[in-house]
């Protein structure tokens, strides 16, 4: 069986100390730039360089995520980045930009690559193709069952997430933040907005359900590891990059003895004090996901968003100055709790016991009363949100210790000492054997002194002796004897294997440049109106319409984006990885989120004929990306712009609208998002259209000469109306 990983997130210094010290075999994090999680605090160069280091010292591997999409402006700046981290021996990158992925293994064929999870990998052909590569790791979609993984039989290895946040939307698949709050996931900042309250509603107004409609509770496949560690899959991943320390340390800690155990007896158990701890910590109910096939109710938490803690006791009487509350578990002053109902929590300055005399702690079973500062009202529920006690005992951990054998050897008047740490050998003399006058140097003296490692980071676990009779070894050069071996040791682990780096010119590849007007179509009445309208090429997403009228050579047939393709696939929009391997003719969605002229020229290599460009791109930034490429290649790529339609936000694994048409999601503001359902699937598109026709003519003069309009519920007469505007736009000069 393949060796787990367990990897750890790490958003300061020290967290890393945390995931280190607590057992985690690799760790993630980010520089401050070209990381999806942008408000971390994150490593600066400095720190990046110590934290390979001290990671290393302990035998530690370094994963760092250069994974947010590439504008065209940054890519100079992140190639220089990559070559600082493949300098100070980073031990893989995890990557997003498919034109990034591409550039970097070719310039850098020796830094190990991973496939971010934003990149959408939840299909057998996507893994092939980023194998094909030469990607070492894919971090695969959340929403994989551990059955489907099994079947995906490419060589390569495979992460998943088994612990922490979850996205609703495949990741990768999001642009509600960016869409709407002018926040890009991709780009690592997205908003949260899947952690706000909606409104389910019909057309006439009637309110289905209304809650926090989007909000996932929090992974946790403890109960089942054994399955996971059973499978193929290569390394478990937590999530919480954005975490505090005490919590990285923990959940670390957790999982290495659930890991540790399992090797030992074949047999994972949880202790109740352990969970409730966890609990505590951070805690949004928690769910198998669907790595277990979590129904939609298991998974997602339409309560509350929020950390809810570990349920503590309940407020039994309550009045404007006091909480009256019978206690079910131990509460300390200065532990921070939340009352369910109400939605309020605070931190507990004071606590008095049943006599209202002040305490520090209370037991289980205790009767105590808290000031009431939150303007509680009713009898509650009671959740501990915060333990004092342990978040201090978490801030002390033991330090790791690396283990190590000796062997000492005299030969005249030279010592030599030999370390060894299993995979690096320190072998050290000196001439500073002596022959004895008085009393001979004893051998468990020797000991003594080659054992005193003080606040080195090793401990030595045997010492093999091979010495002549009657030496005297003078105390002080034995000592400095063991310490320059030591440090030699360390220093060896530290440094970072030298890597190469290629600089190659790339080749030109021919495009054939065309004028396109194209059409993105739900209904066969919008693909009729849209024919007749003379579309050049016209998109549908249904297979049933598609075989229909595949035989029309303007109908192209929109590959589903989390699943393989199961019909003729002759000419195919291409809107996720695996979809670059059918042999037909191609064209790549914005989906698959080109924003650079790298990524054009990668999906080129490929065979595609025709690229849509991102969504999330300025106008001035797709100007760019076509002048950087000419500029490279001396030719013109054929791209295309969506310059009109209601885009989708998300693509999500959970049935919203439990097959009922026509729903939409309504939020604070009023804002309405209509929902569609298909094949287990929900897409939630924008509440308006993106309208960009005014700028047809600017898009033409910069050799940007194809544009997709985007329709999702218009009807005939709305299309004709969009058409024509289009039309005017592209006779104007």
């Amino acid at each position: 069986m393949v060796k787990k990983e367990l990897l750890s997130p790490c958003g300061s210094m020290e967290a890393l100390y945390q995931a280190i010290h607590n057992g985690a075999d690799a760790v993630y994090l980010s520089g401050k730039s070209y990381g999806a999680r942008k408000f971390a605090a994150n490593f600066s160069k400095e720190e990046l360089e110590k934290a390979v280091r001290y990671a290393h010292l302990f035998g530690v591997r370094v994963y760092v995520t250069v994974n947010t999409l590439m504008y065209e402006e940054e890519l100079e700046d992140c190639i220089n980045y990559v070559r600082f981290l493949n300098h100070i021996g980073v031990d893989a990158l995890i990557v997003q930009d498919f034109g990034l992925l591409k550039t970097l293994r070719e310039t850098f064929p020796e830094l190990e690559l991973h496939a971010s999870t934003q990149m959408h990998n939840a299909t057998k052909e996507g893994l092939q193709v980023l194998k094909e590569l030469g990607v070492k790791r894919a971090v695969l979609a959340r929403e994989l069952s551990l059955e489907e993984i099994k079947k995906m039989d490419v060589d390569i290895e495979k992460e998943v997430f088994i612990h922490g946040a979850l996205c609703v939307s495949y990741s990768g698949c999001c642009l509600y933040s960016s869409i709407v709050g002018g926040r890009s996931g991709n780009r690592g900042e997205c908003a949260g907005s899947c952690r706000l309250p909606y409104r389910l509603k019909r057309k006439d107004g009637t309110v289905l359900q209304d809650g926090y409609l989007l909000s996932c509770k929090e992974l946790n496949t403890a109960p089942r590891l054994d399955e996971i560690l059973e499978s193929d899959i290569r390394s478990l991943k937590i999530e919480g990059r954005m975490k505090s320390p005490e919590y990285v340390g923990f959940i670390t800690r957790f999982y290495r003895e659930l890991m540790d155990e399992y090797e030992r007896t074949k047999t994972v158990s949880i202790k109740e004090q352990t969970m409730y701890e966890l609990k505590t910590l951070f805690n949004r109910h928690f769910t198998l996901g669907h790595l277990f096939l979590s129904t939609d109710e298991e998974r997602m938490n339409l309560e509350s968003p929020n950390h809810i803690g570990a349920f503590l006791g309940n407020v039994i009487e309550v009045n404007s100055k006091w909480i009256k509350v019978k206690l079910e578990y131990p509460l300390t002053q200065e532990d921070g709790v939340r009352f369910l109902h109400a939605n309020k929590g605070m931190i507990v300055n004071y606590l008095y016991d049943e006599k209202k005399r002040l305490i520090h702690s209370a037991k289980s079973s205790s009767i105590v009363y808290l000031d009431n500062k939150v303007g509680l009202e009713n009898v509650d529920v009671l959740h501990k949100t915060i333990d004092h006690d342990l978040m201090d005992r978490l801030k002390k951990y033991e330090e790791k210790k690396i283990p190590i054998t000796m062997k000492f050897q005299t030969r005249g008047a030279l010592a030599t000492l030999t370390i060894e740490d299993g995979i690096n050998k320190i072998v050290k003399s000196s001439p500073i054997v002596e022959e004895a006058k008085t009393a001979p140097s004893k051998e468990e003296n020797i000991r003594e002194k080659l054992l005193k490692l003080g606040d080195t980071p090793f401990c030595c676990q045997k010492v093999v002796f091979d010495l002549e009779p009657n030496i005297f070894l003078p105390v002080s050069a034995l000592n400095e004897l063991r310490r320059t071996a030591v440090r030699e040791l360390e220093e060896t682990r530290q440094t970072p294997t030298e890597r190469r780096e290629i600089l190659q010119k790339r080749a030109m590849l021919p495009w054939k440049i065309t004028h396109h007007l194209s059409a993105f179509v739900w209904t066969e009445e919008q693909l009729k109106k849209c024919l007749a309208l003379g579309f050049d090429e016209v998109e549908v997403r249904d297979a049933t319409l598609w075989s229909k009228y595949k035989d029309n050579d303007r109908v192209f047939y929109v590959l589903p984006r989390w699943k393989s393709s199961e019909v003729d696939t002759s000419r195919v929009v291409v809107t996720e990885l695996g979809g670059l391997r059918c042999p037909g003719r191609k064209k790549v969605d914005y989906t698959l989120n080109t924003t650079n002229h790298d990524t054009i020229y990668a999906y080129r290599t490929y065979g595609v004929e025709k690229v849509t460009l991102s969504v999330e791109t300025s106008k001035d930034q797709d100007i760019r990306m076509i002048k950087a490429y000419e500029k490279e290649f001396g030719n013109l790529p054929n791209v295309e712009k969506i310059v009109y339609g209601r885009m989708e936000l998300m693509l999500l694994k959970y049935n919203v609208t439990k097959g009922e048409k026509g729903l939409f999601l309504e939020d604070r503001k009023g804002s309405r998002y209509p929902l569609s359902w298909e094949e287990g699937i929900t897409h939630l598109w924008a509440s308006e259209p993106v309208d960009l026709l005014t700028d047809i003519p600017c898009y033409r003069e910069n050799h940007i000469t194809n544009f997709k309009l985007f329709f999702l519920d218009e009807t005939e007469e709305e299309i004709e109306e969009v058409v024509k505007k289009c039309q005017l736009e592209l006779i104007c000069k």
